[in-house]
């Protein structure tokens, strides 16, 4: 569990700053039309939606184990 748990810190702080980019910029461009000009930004290389897809599914699934893993390891401690 050590590992998974090293692994999604790491991939989350990986995936993060490209997360936080594409939302900002895609806000922008929704909004105002003059930030038109961020899209190469927004679509920063061609596979990188699917990296940061690969990454924000990896965060989700790894997360779910670890929190099941101290919800039950949690309930086990309090049964007799």
């Amino acid at each position: 569990m050590r590992r998974l748990r090293k692994a999604h810190i790491y991939v989350g702080m990986v995936v993060a700053p490209f997360v936080l980019v594409t939302a900002l910029t895609g806000v922008l461009i929704l909004l105002f039309q003059r930030f038109y000009d961020l899209l190469h930004l927004h679509a920063w290389f061609r596979w990188g939606g699917v990296l940061i897809g690969i990454g924000l599914i990896f965060m989700m699934v790894s997360g779910t184990v670890l929190r099941l893993k101290e919800v039950l390891s949690r309930k086990r401690k309090r049964q007799p």
